[in-house]
């Protein structure tokens, strides 16, 4: 494996080929270069230091944002210091499928070694909690789903209580959230994937036929029904 100063003698070099490509390598230096001031910064804010994130956290953030829309402006950065004190970054594409291929360019071009993470696109994770209007909902255990699929494009309703009947409509957009959360941004965005938060009531007075299963069987159930093995691209 080469030494650091030696991959990055390589980049400045101008050995890339196309502008795209020579975007994406400039974007790696300067994340290479500004590496140990990500993680000084990303820990003061673990720290809860007053006023770090406002003042070098979200700063920082919009400069690696700059960098990287140099390459794509389709794409976003995430960046996080893991427990065992390694910088992870993913880069997402807001489930946009037609910039997937850009974040597959862009990773393969990543530094090598033990300081990065680097994941494209978000990925799955499980889901404790969605939001409504900025407060804590709890009780998504409590949610159940349905999937069906139709012209390769997906769709997901989600099964709440009926006590919720007054917020249903201010809850679509949590819905997306948990089932992208779920199911990872690649698959939600190659499917199209259209999610509809519904009551118990309102469930079974359209789909009688079908029984809802707990949220906790959404991915397993969208891999087999949708073979989403043989699409991914990332």
């Amino acid at each position: 494996r080469a030494h650091p100063l030696v991959w990055l003698d390589w980049l400045a070099s101008g050995a890339c080929m196309t502008i795209e490509t020579r975007n994406a390598e400039k974007f790696w230096i300067w994340a290479e270069l500004n590496r140990a001031r990500i993680r000084e910064t990303l820990k003061a804010a673990r720290r809860s230091i007053p006023g770090v994130h406002i003042v070098l956290v979200e700063p920082l953030i919009d400069e690696m944002t700059r960098e990287l829309h140099a390459y794509d402006e389709r794409l976003t950065p995430l960046i996080a210091l893991a427990k065992d004190d390694v910088l992870e970054l993913t880069v997402t594409a807001e489930a946009q499928p037609e910039a997937y291929g850009a974040v597959k360019a862009l990773m393969s071009l990543a530094p090598v070694g033990p300081a990065w993470r680097f994941f494209a696109l978000r990925r799955r994770r499980s889901v404790e909690h969605a939001l409504l209007d900025g407060r804590e909902l709890r009780g998504v255990d409590n949610i159940r789903f349905a999937c069906g699929l139709a012209s390769r494009r997906a769709s997901v309703a989600l099964i709440v209580d009926d006590a919720l009947a007054p917020s249903v409509n201010k809850l679509q957009a949590a819905g997306a959230h948990v089932v992208q959360a779920i199911i990872g941004e690649e698959d939600y965005g190659l499917h199209e994937v259209g999610v509809a938060v519904v009551t118990a009531t309102v469930w079974r007075a359209h789909r009688p036929d079908v029984e809802p299963r707990p949220l906790a069987e959404l991915s397993e159930c969208f891999d087999r029904m949708f073979a989403l093995e043989d699409l991914r691209v990332a």
